[in-house]
């Protein structure tokens, strides 16, 4: 390990999050509510598990802490899309077998991560690069990266569909509740966008953990300014 201030949005993601879900766990009396808590608690542990692959200065230890934050990263896309239908009171579609059936690729794709050095399928010519400020991981994304990510990115955009054709409807005050709601996940989600293609503003450096900071902020203003998640629709 050696420190890096390169780690300190990352920090700084994990304690917004940690933030996000105390004040969320007291309104934990809804599906809704709770499918929300489940992604600050998502967002804490990436922001850990990132933090420390950044921290770390060897590739086998940088391997491992990227290879542990897929689990937060792959609940993320089905809690959203799960909150979106409870919250728009469309609770009724998401049976248990349906949510099984959406948590199977998510599920896939941790095992494979997990496993990646005997096949490949999700990263290959893995590498350390440290001639820049931090050491990073360099790598090439295999298949089922792609088919993973394609799937993530599906259900973040259904469930944003869903969340937008319900502003439509909905009265001036949830309006604004959905338009937070909406900020805080596309802010994280175009950043992971923005890494993914490699167009990050700090080369090589995922800023998606650093973005659900600025997202639980956004939360909490919600929670206090438009009464989200203690008046729901």
């Amino acid at each position: 390990m050696h420190w890096t201030p390169y780690v300190l949005p990352h920090l700084a993601a994990a304690a917004g999050s940690a933030l996000t879900a105390g004040l969320i766990w007291r309104r934990r009396h809804t599906f809704a509510a709770q499918a929300l808590l489940y992604l600050a608690v998502a967002g804490f542990f990436w922001a850990i598990a990132n933090t420390l692959e950044l921290a770390s200065s060897t590739l086998d230890a940088k391997t491992l802490w990227a290879g542990l934050q897929y689990p937060a990263i792959e609940s993320v896309p089905v809690l959203w899309f799960a909150f979106a239908l409870y919250y728009t009171g469309q609770e009724q579609w998401l049976t248990r077998r349906r949510l099984v059936l959406l948590a199977v690729i998510p599920v896939i794709t941790v095992v494979l991560m997990a496993t990646n050095s005997h096949h490949g399928l999700m990263r290959y010519d893995i590498a350390l690069d440290a001639s820049g400020p931090f050491s990073v991981i360099t790598k090439k994304y295999g298949p089922w990266f792609y088919l993973s990510a394609a799937y993530a990115y599906a259900l973040l955009l259904v469930g944003t569909g869903i969340m937008l054709e319900a502003l439509i409807r909905w009265h001036h005050l949830y309006r604004m509740q959905g338009l937070t709601l909406l900020a805080a996940i596309l802010l994280p989600t175009g950043a992971n966008v923005s890494y993914v293609l490699g167009f990050s503003p700090i080369p090589q450096m995922d800023l998606t953990p650093p973005a659900f900071a600025i997202s639980g902020m956004i939360i909490a203003l919600g929670m206090m300014r438009y009464q989200t998640l203690d008046l729901v629709p």
